[in-house]
């Protein structure tokens, strides 16, 4: 049993707000993107894979608790950066693909991902190992000097007054 005052109306009235602002935003569409998507399609969108989202931060799955999963997490950035230098240096790559017999669409894409992936991984390896860790390193040998500096000179407030 909840205690006095309920508890249950707080949850009501945030699903109250977000059917308003889902519903003004499929009425008004403020996100119209050149003709081409509408703010509604965002929503519909952005509302479930944000819940996604959530809940996967809250109750993380066996999938994403995996080493596979983890090893991909820590080189998320590096991914991230590189991704659009791989696919550029890669590009004659799959113009040979599109010219030499792989069909377009599904199976074109399939070939270009299967040429960018071993590329893409292993650059983020590198990239990880040579600059991530050691930026890491830094990063926290920089803040346990300002944390040890902070300490030794604590000031109180009699020192923080200017001198008469």
């Amino acid at each position: 049993a909840r205690g006095a005052g309920g508890g249950g109306e707080c949850g009501c009235w945030w699903f109250g707000w977000a059917f308003v602002i889902f519903w003004l935003i499929g009425c008004f569409d403020p996100l119209w993107l050149h003709g081409r998507a509408g703010g509604c399609y965002f929503a519909c969108w952005g509302w479930p894979l944000g819940a996604l989202c959530w809940w996967q931060a809250l109750y993380p799955s066996k999938f994403l608790r995996a080493r596979p999963a983890q090893w991909l997490a820590d080189r998320s950035f590096s991914i991230y950066l590189l991704h659009p230098v791989v696919i550029v240096g890669l590009r004659p790559a799959y113009d040979y693909a599109r010219t030499h017999g792989v069909p377009d669409g599904a199976w074109l894409y399939l070939a270009c991902l299967a040429m960018t992936l071993p590329v893409l991984l292993v650059a983020a390896q590198i990239t990880y190992r040579l600059v991530e860790l050691p930026g890491i390193a830094a990063g926290r040998r920089i803040a346990a000097r300002v944390n040890r500096s902070r300490k030794r000179v604590a000031p109180t407030l009699s020192s923080l007054e200017p001198e008469r």
